[in-house]
């Protein structure tokens, strides 16, 4: 007897993640992170995962004369998880903040056309680029979800407290911009996995 026809192979789900990490990209065209290696995890994720090869949408900027041997290979993106899909580099929230119309008009078409050919959102909260994110997945009703990586009061609170952020925009009102733009990002949306919690004294995961 002839065994059951085997169905149609599942669909692998398409992934767009968005993180606002700063990353490099060196003259032989490899890309790694300026310092956090969250792109670790998510390979990581994308690996284990049923994922497409993800669209991994981060601010990238040309290394510079100090930099053309490029990060250690461990801390490069593994262009067989991540595909690097660009946006406009911005120089910390400060930056953000004074630059904002500017690097919305950039970002928006490059972060709607991520989402748009997406089947899920990942978003890394607190990120500058969260609000364009929401509002494409909105747009394109894309499934989405926040990851947001410790407290974003607790960002907005310690760069006031050293003052580096403020002393670049002194401007009380761009203060309060900041601060809401931080704070927004860290919740736009539901559900949300929190990575500042602590279990037996460890930080999670």
């Amino acid at each position: 007897m002839e065994g059951p026809e085997a169905g149609p192979t599942p669909r692998r789900i398409r992934l767009a993640i968005l993180d606002d990490s700063p990353f490099l990209r060196f003259a032989d065209g490899r890309v790694g992170p300026k310092a956090a290696t969250f792109h670790r995890f998510a390979e990581a994720v994308v690996a284990m995962g049923g994922f497409e090869r993800a669209a991994y949408l981060v601010p990238v900027e040309a290394a510079g004369p100090g930099n053309e041997r490029g990060d250690e290979p461990r801390s490069l993106v593994d262009p067989g998880r991540l595909t690097v899909v660009a946006t406009a580099p911005f120089d910390g929230i400060a930056g953000y903040v004074r630059h904002a119309p500017g690097l919305a008009r950039r970002n928006w078409p490059v972060i709607r056309d991520a989402v748009d050919g997406a089947d899920l959102v990942w978003i890394k909260a607190p990120a500058s680029n969260a609000l364009l994110a929401l509002r494409a997945a909105r747009r394109s009703h894309t499934p989405f979800f926040t990851w947001v990586a410790g407290s974003a009061r607790a960002v907005v609170r310690g760069r006031d407290r050293n003052s580096g952020l403020c002393d670049r925009v002194p401007a009380p009102q761009d203060r309060v911009t900041i601060g809401k733009i931080l704070l927004l990002s860290g919740r736009i949306h539901y559900p949300t996995v929190r990575l500042h919690c602590r279990v037996g004294g460890r930080a999670t995961p």
